[in-house]
């Protein structure tokens, strides 16, 4: 019993000292995300030892010989094993918030998340104790968001709950007569596309531009100006973030962006950087329909331009050059512009990162490629 007792002190003081150090996070960083990472293990042993401590001791007690026994009163019996129950509460309940509170979602649509960002809200799967238990484990990235970025291409998802993403039917028609949308307002773009001419030694092209109406007709009159009129990417850099807006909103309304422009932000949630060496694009089906021709990226303002050469159940792997690094305990987002040459398919496939920490792939979606009607370069 006093061996016993001793035991549990040791382990009471032993709790108490590892609970000190976890929540001087700022100080004891290293230990915390340990005791984070193996907090099943911690609990567990925890409740084991404490039932080690306490079980020895028996439910009755003998008086006057081995025939006259007495029940423990119940009141007793929780003395006894007070520490016991305290320990199993502890762990049930800590357990029970971890799920209910740091692991479930706020309702509504998930805010965008920005670069370099910190997650404050975990996301999880169906209820179980072994999917609490994976998600509590940080073994590798997570993929926060991964969806089209509207501002900078025309396509949009036509089908949210099977993934579906093409070029809406309005936009075709009017790529193909070569009109603005109804909406694209030419004044901002018209300056910038000037100003762009002028700094970019281009003043030749001033001529095709120096009204809003011959900007909405430059298309149908000149298509052969439009390409030198788009900023390479090293020319991109050195303009204003509404010049820049504004060149993008006339080549989404005008010209046509038909490519998709992914936005991906990864989580790095270990205590190490992570590096994202490649992306992998897995084919598994591939539907043909009427098409003639495909569309290169015509402003490659994202972080990487992906030509994809297609062929079912054969991934395609393209490394990333330079590999996009994400510090310990951030968020990192990077652009995905993706082309091919061919046209009139249909892809059902899925995205798979691969990081010198394990890989994480997102869900399956359908990927459309209809006619086209320009051939442009990627520049």
């Amino acid at each position: 019993m006093e061996a016993n007792n001793k035991l549990f002190k040791v382990l009471a003081a032993a709790l108490g000292l590892l609970g000190l150090l976890a929540t001087t996070a700022e100080n004891f960083r290293q230990f915390h995300s340990a005791l984070e990472e193996y907090y099943w293990y911690v609990l567990g042993v925890a409740w084991v030892l404490s039932i080690a401590a306490a079980w020895p001791q028996p439910l009755n007690t003998r008086v006057g010989g081995p025939q006259d026994t007495y029940q423990v009163p119940l009141t007793k019996f929780f003395r006894r094993y007070s520490w016991l129950i305290l320990i199993s509460l502890l762990f049930l309940g800590v357990g029970f918030y971890r799920y209910y509170v740091t692991y479930t979602p706020e309702p509504g649509k998930r805010p965008f998340i920005g670069p370099g960002e910190v997650r404050t809200q975990p996301s999880r799967s169906e209820w179980s104790f072994a999917t609490v238990y994976a998600q509590s484990q940080p073994v590798g990235p997570r993929i926060l968001q991964f969806h089209l970025i509207p501002e900078k291409t025309s396509y949009i998802k036509t089908d949210n709950q099977h993934d579906f993403y093409d070029l809406p039917k309005q936009t075709l028609t009017r790529f193909v007569a070569e009109e603005c949308e109804p909406n694209f307002n030419p004044t901002p773009a018209l300056k910038a596309l000037r100003t762009y001419a002028k700094s970019a030694g281009k003043e030749s092209l001033l001529k095709f531009i120096e009204s809003e109406a011959q900007l909405k007709r430059l298309v149908k009159d000149h298509p052969q100006r439009v390409r030198e009129l788009i900023p390479s990417k090293a020319e991109q850099k050195a303009l204003n973030e509404s010049d820049y807006a504004a060149i993008i909103s006339w080549m989404r309304d005008c010209v046509g962006i038909l490519f998709p422009v992914f936005i991906v932000v990864l989580e790095n949630p270990l205590d190490q950087d992570l590096v994202v060496l490649s992306v992998r694009y897995n084919y598994h089906n591939i539907v043909s329909f009427k098409g003639v021709e495909g569309a290169a990226p015509l402003f490659p303002a994202a972080s990487y331009v992906h030509k994809l050469d297609p062929v079912r159940d054969r991934p395609q792997q393209i490394e990333l050059v330079p590999g996009f690094n994400i510090p310990a305990r951030r968020n990192g987002s990077f652009e995905l512009q993706l082309w091919t040459e061919t046209a009139g398919k249909y892809f059902l496939m899925d995205i798979e990162f691969v990081t010198n920490r394990g890989s994480v792939r997102t869900n399956r979606f359908t990927l459309s490629v209809p006619v086209t009607a320009v051939q442009t370069g990627a520049r």
